[in-house]
């Protein structure tokens, strides 16, 4: 038989859209409900009644540990400025301690400084020294001229004798006119070296 004009054999098919809709949110709800069950069950634990142990819940301290990170900082914060550096020595107080108006906290030195005290006594020393000689050289200086003064008074109080004596003699005309000359002259000189 052949068709003629519009009229076409309908082929019905075995699954229809709306059946693949039906099995198809059937087997999705199928697959929920077994990973839902799935998931649950991993949260359960089962624990046998002998390994739990139970007490009466009481208020009081908490006598457990619980170690956390973090940055304490003190109440007060105290700055220490020196007028002179230097490195840490020993330290008299630990962190934390109340301390009183007074205490040492801790010993600094200073190469710098102690070399530069050093230094200094040095030169004090130095210059004490220096005092001492000059003051031993002013004595000398001293004696030096007293012992110079000393002996000049002698030569003066002997060539006077000489001179007295020789005037007598050359008023007796005893002795030489040059000879008393010379004797006068020295006699003068030795006044004005005692003066």
């Amino acid at each position: 038989m052949k068709q003629i004009g519009m009229d076409k054999k309908i082929v019905k098919k075995k699954w229809s859209q709306k059946k693949l809709y039906y099995v198809g949110g059937t087997i999705l709800l199928i697959l929920l409900l077994f990973f839902g069950f799935k998931s649950f069950n991993k949260k359960i634990y089962k624990i046998s009644a002998s390994k739990i142990s139970t007490k009466e819940v009481i208020e009081g301290k908490f006598l457990d540990v619980i170690l956390i990170d973090g940055d304490v900082e003190p109440i007060n914060l105290v700055l220490v400025n020196t007028l002179e550096g230097g490195s840490v020595e020993e330290i008299f107080i630990e962190d934390g301690i109340k301390v009183e108006k007074g205490t040492p906290l801790l010993r600094l030195s200073n190469p710098a400084v102690t070399m530069q005290y050093m230094n200094q006594e040095t030169a004090i020393m130095e210059q004490i020294n220096n005092l001492r000689n000059l003051k031993l050289s002013l004595e000398k200086d001293q004696r030096s001229l007293v012992e110079s003064l000393i002996d000049s008074e002698n030569v003066l109080a002997e060539v006077g004798r000489s001179f007295k004596v020789d005037s007598v003699l050359y008023s007796k005309e005893i002795i030489a006119r040059n000879d008393f000359i010379n004797l006068r002259e020295s006699y003068k000189y030795q006044q004005k070296t005692v003066i």
